[in-house]
Order: structure tokens, then C-alpha cells, then sequence
């Protein structure tokens, strides 16, 4: 499956555009990974992979189309969060992007409604339903009232614009963030209005405080009930085991460790992760075909990930995906071609754990069988990492998954 036309969205500082009153405010969010994905209904025609995991893959060639009869109104993917995650907007691309014929053939969400427990609130998505641009960046919206996600959000089509051909409803993309700022005031609500907390002290909406208290100065989060890393850590060991096992169909039991792991697999990772991560080190290209990353970021990321980097891990990554090397900047293609990547992922069946000294999460793989809608679990899995020094992007460097 060659996957093209990706997009990187980087969790920064940037402007983010309020429908409702079409100013613009400038607020530092952090982008949200969902741990699960499910669908209400979902389009099956033999053809296509029109599954609802597409809505997060970064990919504007793939979209969730909904199965049901008519144009889909009332059908919804539901995203699931750690309980307590504020969730205050995010980029929408409200159509299936993939070109101009197919997003006008098909129909587009020009309303939905975002809803976890009582909590509801509706999105004016037809600016970016009515009118395709190749260049187009999605739709920005921000929340009137942030929602404090009960574990589950639900996003539900609340209104389309009809495709000339058929009615079946897309949505390519769908990427939820949280306002660093606001969730800081929301989970520290013991706080008065404009107090702060105590100098150099970090608050991050995964600590969850009591109200009115302040993490002291250098606390790290500990690893809680709450923990988002499962999702992350479970995907990762995923594609360490689809690379060995990349022309199954059906999963085979293995035990994979750090050091069983060859030059070319960690390689293949590295290409995975600059290809799929919101990493502020690798730049992606105006036309969306390739990554610019520098050769000490490709020594520091694969540490990051595995615990160290050698020379054969270096070599292997240049030989296999990086086209050529200007001023010590290497242009690494950024196609996305990862084989067929729809077939099986690993989902993570509840937060991560401490196993002593290493972080252990465990799950099972999820296989997409002929003739089914969705996915269904099939193998059980554990997976541990140890946690990484380096900090940066991973928190957690890999150290072994079991399947079967």
C-alpha cells in the first residue's frame, strides 16, 4: 500500500481560526493520538479500505467512508481517550481529499457534533466540504466550551453536502488537539483566575493534580491508570513485528527483543516514524514527497527509540531511504510505502504498567477479516520498553514484544 500526500502537523505555537466569531488567536496545543477508533458503519465494496482508522493516518489518499443506506447523517466514529483528556479543537478535512474527482464525486461533512457523556458541541465544517484545494490545510476550529473527554468521543455526522455521483459520506483526516493553557486552568481548577503555578514547575494534562495543588518543581508524572503512552508504545511494537512479519495474513507467535532487531528493521522504523510523527527535527518538503532531517537528528531519534544508535543502523537507514545528503541534510523520500499497512494493527487493551524496572503494555492485535467492517481482536500481546534519558519526542526506548 503506497501511501501519499501526507501531511505533518507539528505541536506548536500557531494560529488556530474560531468559526464562531472569525478571529484568530494564537495558543500552543498539543496534538492528541486516539488509542482505539471505531466506526458506527463502514463502507465495504471489495475495492477500497474505506475503514475508520483512516481518519488518523495522516494519509489525504485514505478516508473513513460510512456504510449506511442514504448520505449518512446520524453515523459517527468514535475516538477513545484516556478519561480526563480536555479536548479544545482541532483540523478537520471534512471530504475524501484524495483529488479533485473524487472529493466532488463523493459527499462531505458540512456539520458535526462532538460529544463525550453530556458534553456537546457542533462544528460548521462546509468551508471545507464545498471546495477542493490540492494545497489545502484543513479546517482549524476551536471549541466554545473545551470537552473533558469521559474516555470516548464521539464525532457524528451531522449534516453533508451530496457528491454528483454517490452519497456515501468521507471524512479524510480528523486530528483533535488540546490548548496547553486552557487545559493547564481546567485540570488545576483550585488555581484563582490568572494565578500560576509555582516558578518552573511543568503542568501537563496527564499529571491530573488534586484541585489546588501544584506539582513541585521537577516532579514527574507517574505512570497512572490514566496513562496515554499505551496507545503509542503499542503501536510502535506493532511495526516491529508487521516489518519481520510483513507478508502475513493471519499473526504467527514471536518474541522480538531490542538486540534481535537487524540493521534493516531499524532502519525500516526510523523511516516509519519520520514518515508518521509530528517531529519538529524532520521538515517536510512544499510538494509533500519528501522529509529533510539532519544526520546527528537520525542518530538522536534511533536512540531515542531503541537505546543507541551504531554505525550499521546509520548505514542502513542512507543505503535504503535517504535520496541524497546536502550540508549534512539528509532528502528522505517520504512516499509512505509501508506495504500493506490496513491489514492488522495492535491495539492496547488498557494503560500502560511498571513491570519492575520496564513499562509493559499489553493488548492484542486487531485483524481485519474478508467480508468484515471492522476489526476484531485475534492474538494477545505484551510489549516492554524501558523509560529513555534522552527525553525529546519517545519517553520510552523499545526493549521487547511476545505475540501469541
Amino acid at each position: 500500500m503506497n501511501r501519499k500526500g501526507m501531511l505533518l502537523l507539528t505541536a506548536a505555537v500557531s494560529c488556530v481560526c474560531m468559526l464562531s466569531a472569525g478571529t484568530c488567536v494564537t495558543a500552543a496545543v498539543t496534538q492528541l493520538s486516539p488509542t482505539r477508533i471505531a466506526a458506527s458503519s463502514t463502507l465495504y465494496d471489495g475495492i477500497g479500505d474505506y475503514n475508520c482508522y483512516n481518519i488518523n493516518d495522516y494519509d489525504l489518499s485514505t478516508a473513513w467512508v460510512e456504510g449506511a443506506s442514504g448520505n449518512g447523517i446520524g453515523e459517527y466514529v468514535d475516538l477513545f481517550f484516556p478519561a480526563g483528556t480536555v479536548i479544545t479543537g482541532g483540523t478537520i478535512y471534512p471530504g475524501y481529499y484524495k483529488n479533485q474527482n473524487v472529493f466532488d464525486m463523493n459527499s462531505a461533512v458540512t456539520r458535526i457534533q462532538l460529544q463525550s457523556g453530556s458534553q456537546m458541541e457542533e462544528v460548521d465544517t462546509s468551508a471545507g466540504a464545498m471546495t477542493y484545494s490540492s494545497g489545502y490545510g484543513g479546517l482549524q476550529f476551536v471549541l466554545k466550551n473545551p470537552i473533558t473527554c469521559d474516555g470516548t468521543l464521539r464525532v457524528r455526522i451531522m449534516d453533508v453536502r451530496s457528491g454528483w455521483k454517490y452519497t456515501d459520506t468521507c471524512i479524510s483526516e480528523i486530528h483533535l488537539e488540546t490548548d496547553d493553557v486552557i487545559t493547564a486552568g481546567i485540570m488545576m481548577d483550585g488555581l484563582e483566575p490568572g494565578e500560576v503555578p509555582l516558578d518552573g514547575a511543568e503542568v501537563t494534562y496527564y499529571e491530573y493534580p488534586e484541585p489546588g495543588e501544584v506539582p513541585e518543581q521537577g516532579q514527574e508524572p507517574e505512570m497512572s491508570e490514566t496513562d496515554e503512552a499505551a496507545g503509542s508504545l503499542a503501536t510502535m511494537a506493532g511495526w516491529i513485528y508487521r516489518w519481520r512479519h510483513n507478508d502475513l495474513r493471519e499473526p504467527e507467535e514471536d518474541t522480538i527483543r531490542v538486540d534481535d532487531l537487524t540493521f534493516s528493521e531499524k532502519a525500516f522504523m526510523l523511516y516509519w516514524y519520520q514518515y508518521n510523527h509530528n517531529d519538529p527535527r524532520v521538515q517536510l518538503s512544499d510538494d509533500y514527497t519528501y522529509n529533510s532531517i539532519s544526520d546527528k537528528s537520525l542518530k538522536s531519534i534511533l536512540t531515542e527509540m531503541f537505546g543507541k544508535a551504531t554505525k550499521g543502523d546509520r548505514d542502513a537507514f542512507y543505503d535504503e531511504y535517504v535520496e541524497s545528503v546536502e550540508n549534512g541534510i539528509c532528502k528522505v523520500n517520504a512516499t509512505g510505502d509501508f506495504g500493506d499497512a490496513g491489514w492488522f494493527y495492535f491495539s492496547a487493551d488498557g494503560p500502560s504498567r511498571m513491570d519492575g524496572d520496564r513499562v509493559k503494555v499489553t493488548g492484542h492485535i486487531m485483524l481485519n477479516r474478508p467480508g468484515e467492517n471492522d476489526y476484531v481482536p485475534d492474538m494477545p500481546f505484551e510489549a516492554w520498553f524501558t523509560l529513555n534519558d534522552e527525553g525529546a519526542v519517545w519517553k520510552y526506548c523499545f526493549d521487547e514484544v511476545h505475540v501469541g
